[in-house]
């Protein structure tokens, strides 16, 4: 069995970099003011995690499960939350982290 190479698009700085870039980007663009950053689980995960990490305003996280493929490996086409934010956003700024669209 032949092996495959992986080809790597971006390097881990060249990431991390871009991450401290939009990190101190969404901080100045906030002047101070505190952001929700809902993330929509599970691929956006880890990249809110470093995002969070990288904002020097205050950060709250709240998280939402939401789901179009049922058992299969197609979406459906109807979206089903399974698990919502546990605080209301309302009058606040949120970013959200998500990777579906």
């Amino acid at each position: 069995m032949a092996e495959e190479k992986i080809e790597v698009m971006y390097s881990e700085e060249e990431v991390n970099a871009r991450i401290r870039e939009l990190g101190a980007q969404i901080s100045a663009d906030l002047k101070g003011e505190p952001v929700k950053l809902v993330c929509v689980l599970k691929g956006a995960s880890f990249f809110a995690c470093e995002l969070a990490k990288r904002l020097t305003v205050p950060v709250y996280m709240d998280f939402m499960y939401v789901s179009s493929y049922g058992n299969g490996t197609e979406s459906s086409g109807n979206v089903r939350i399974t698990k919502d934010l546990d605080a209301p956003i309302e009058g606040e700024n949120v970013l959200i982290e998500e990777d579906i669209i």
